[in-house]
């Protein structure tokens, strides 16, 4: 869309929370979420874009069906 980055900063006061996490490199998104433990979790995602062209879907089932510790 040609718009500037978002800082992290300009997206929590935003959102009014210091607490959230920010991704701008979908690489790092990826290994944050796999790394999580969801266990009675709801996992919002928001995007204007495409995540750099992650299949979300194939993506969402593999999150669903990793194994618990």
């Amino acid at each position: 869309k040609k718009l500037n980055a978002l800082s992290t900063d300009q997206v929590k006061e935003a959102f009014g929370r210091s607490d959230i996490k920010v991704f701008n490199d979908s690489d790092l998104l990826k290994e944050y979420l796999k790394k999580k433990q969801y266990i009675n979790d709801v996992l919002l995602i928001m995007t204007s874009g495409n995540f750099d062209g992650i299949n979300i879907n194939s993506f969402a089932a593999e999150l669903v069906t990793q194994p618990t510790n």
